[in-house]
C-alpha cells in the first residue's frame, strides 16, 4: 500500500453545485486525511456548494473557499491568480490534484500550480467529449499538458476518448474508477425507507422508480418523465422518486404537470442523506446523455438495487449488463419503460439483480480508490525528485 502519511496535498474542485463529482472529492479528502496526509481542498464560493465545505473540514481537512471561474471578473480574477499562486507558494505542497468537470478549464488553476512549483500535478478528468475535437481545442490541451504530470480518467472509455478525441497523450494517463462507500449500506432499510416514503407521501407498498442526480440536460430526465405515463399505464401503482436539485427544477415540474403525472413524481431536492433515500426505491434509473461513471449508480447496486441506465460513457464498465443493470439508448423514452416495467413486473429477478449489484459495488471501494490515487501521487512525486 503506498504510504501517504506525512504528504501535503492540495485538491482543487471546480464546482458549482453538489453532485457525483463532489462526493468523489469529499472521499478523498477524507480518507487521504485519515491517512495521515495533509489535505487542504480549494473551492469556490457560493452557498449550493456549502455542504461539500463542512462535509470535509468535518473530516478534518482544511477548506479555502476560492472562485475559480477566472474569466468572470476581469481584474478581480488576476488578483484572484496571484493569490493562489501565493497560497500554493506558502503551502508547498507535494501533490496539487485537480478534478475538472469539463474538459476544456483549469487552464489558470493548473498555471497557477505550475508557478507555485508543485512538484506534482495530476488531472482527473470527469467528462470527456463525445466527437473528435478542434485543432484549436487540442492545441489548447496539448499546451496545458506541459504542465500537468499526470491525467486521470474515471473509466476505461474516458482514457480512449480523451486520447483520441482531444489528443492527450496516453503515456500520461492512468485509470482509477470513482468508489462507493460500502459501510454507509449496512444495517436495515427498514426504517429509512419508510421514513422517507412517509415524507413524500409515498404508500408504503407502492412501486419507486427513483434517481439521484443533478437537475441539468446531461442526466436526460426529461426522458425519464417522458416514461412515466408508460410505466404508470403498467404499474399504476408506481411513484417516481427524484432527488437533487439543478436549473431545470422548474421545467421537469412544469412537464410534469403536462403529462398528467404530476402526482406520482416527487422532487426531493438536494438531500444529504441520500442513503436513505436509496433504501426508499425499488428501481434506480439514470437516464443520462453522457457520463464519465456515475457515482449514483453505484450507490445504487450497494444499496440493492436494480439499475436501469443509458449505455453512455463508462456506464458499461460500472455495471454488468443483464446481471445488475438493464442498459438502454440514450434519449429513449419508450425503452426506459420497457426496461423498468421488465424490472418491476418480475420480482424474483429483481431480486436476483439486486444481490449481484452489491457483489459488484463491492470491487469499487474506497480503499481501491485511495491505494491507486496514492500510487499516482507518490510515483509522480518520485519522478520530479532529481536522482
Amino acid at each position: 500500500m503506498p504510504v501517504v502519511r506525512g504528504m501535503r496535498v492540495v485538491l482543487m474542485a471546480n464546482s458549482v453545485m453538489m453532485g457525483g463529482v463532489e462526493e468523489h472529492v469529499r472521499q478523498i479528502a477524507a480518507g487521504l486525511q485519515e491517512r495521515g496526509a495533509h489535505v487542504i481542498v480549494v473551492m469556490p464560493e457560493g452557498a449550493a456548494i456549502d455542504p461539500l465545505a463542512v462535509s470535509i473540514r468535518a473530516a478534518g481537512a482544511s477548506v479555502v473557499r476560492l472562485t475559480l471561474a477566472w474569466q468572470t471578473h476581469r481584474f478581480g480574477s488576476v488578483r484572484r491568480f496571484f493569490r493562489l499562486v501565493r497560497l500554493l507558494r506558502s503551502w508547498r505542497p507535494d501533490a496539487c490534484h485537480v478534478h475538472l468537470i469539463g474538459y476544456t478549464g483549469g487552464r489558470w488553476i493548473i498555471l497557477a500550480a505550475r508557478l507555485a512549483r508543485v512538484p506534482s500535478i495530476a488531472c482527473t478528468m470527469h467528462i470527456t467529449p463525445s466527437a473528435p475535437q478542434s485543432w484549436r481545442v487540442r492545441l489548447d490541451r496539448a499546451v496545458l499538458g506541459c504542465w500537468i504530470d499526470r491525467y486521470i480518467a474515471v473509466s476505461e472509455v474516458c482514457r480512449r476518448r480523451l486520447v483520441a478525441y482531444l489528443g492527450l497523450p496516453a503515456a500520461k494517463f492512468d485509470v482509477v474508477p470513482n468508489a462507493v462507500d460500502l459501510a454507509r449500506f449496512a444495517g436495515s432499510p427498514e426504517p429509512d425507507r419508510q421514513q422517507v416514503r412517509a415524507e413524500h407521501g409515498i404508500p408504503a407498498q407502492a412501486a419507486v422508480v427513483g434517481v439521484l442526480a443533478r437537475l441539468s440536460e446531461q442526466k436526460g430526465l426529461a426522458h425519464l418523465l417522458d416514461a412515466m405515463p408508460a410505466i404508470l399505464a403498467e404499474h399504476p401503482e408506481t411513484h417516481l422518486l427524484i432527488v437533487g436539485d439543478g436549473p431545470l427544477r422548474d421545467d421537469l415540474t412544469a412537464q410534469a404537470a403536462a403529462l398528467g403525472v404530476a402526482p406520482s413524481v416527487h422532487f426531493a431536492g438536494y438531500r444529504t442523506n441520500t442513503t436513505a433515500y436509496l433504501r426508499a426505491m425499488d428501481v434506480f434509473a439514470l437516464p443520462s446523455l453522457y457520463e464519465g461513471l456515475p457515482l449514483s449508480v453505484l450507490e445504487a447496486m450497494a444499496a440493492g438495487l436494480p439499475v436501469v441506465a443509458t449505455r453512455v460513457g463508462g456506464m458499461p464498465e460500472a455495471v454488468e449488463e443483464g446481471r445488475t443493470a438493464i442498459l438502454v439508448p440514450p434519449a429513449d423514452p419508450g425503452a426506459l419503460a420497457r426496461a423498468v416495467n421488465a424490472i418491476l413486473g418480475d420480482q424474483s429477478r429483481a431480486e436476483t439483480m439486486a444481490q449481484a449489484g452489491r457483489l459488484r459495488a463491492a470491487s469499487f471501494s474506497t480503499t481501491a480508490l485511495l491505494d491507486r490515487l496514492a500510487s499516482v501521487y507518490v510515483s509522480t512525486l518520485s519522478a520530479t525528485l532529481p536522482a
